[in-house]
């Protein structure tokens, strides 16, 4: 009995966990909720307290080009998919490769 209980306590407990993933993305396969975390960790459009769109929400894949200006790029993959994680991830670190050029005087 208190072994089943455990599961269900954990079952419960995981479950308050998930991520919310926007499933429109037309016919392509989605973005993990963990990559969505990842693009989070990195690009921080929660506040602090967790005040934001929803993590995998439209809004919050519009924010998130926002915040990398690249909100315009017509040539950007459909938000949701594994492409444009991949495309997000990859426009992240170059930013962040340009600013460590910009602070560290390297060209």
């Amino acid at each position: 009995m208190p072994k089943c209980l455990a599961t269900s306590l954990a079952v419960v407990v995981l479950s308050a966990c998930t991520v919310e993933v926007d499933q429109s993305t037309n016919g392509q396969a989605p973005c993990s909720a963990e990559t969505y975390e990842l693009i989070e960790k990195h690009i921080k459009i929660s506040d602090a307290e967790g005040h934001g769109p929803d993590l995998g929400s439209s809004e919050w894949m519009s924010a998130v080009e926002r915040r990398l200006g690249v909100d315009e790029d017509v040539s950007a993959p459909h938000e949701g998919t594994q492409a444009w994680c991949a495309y997000v991830i990859d426009r992240q670190q170059r930013a962040a490769a340009s600013l460590r050029r910009q602070l560290c005087g390297k060209n």
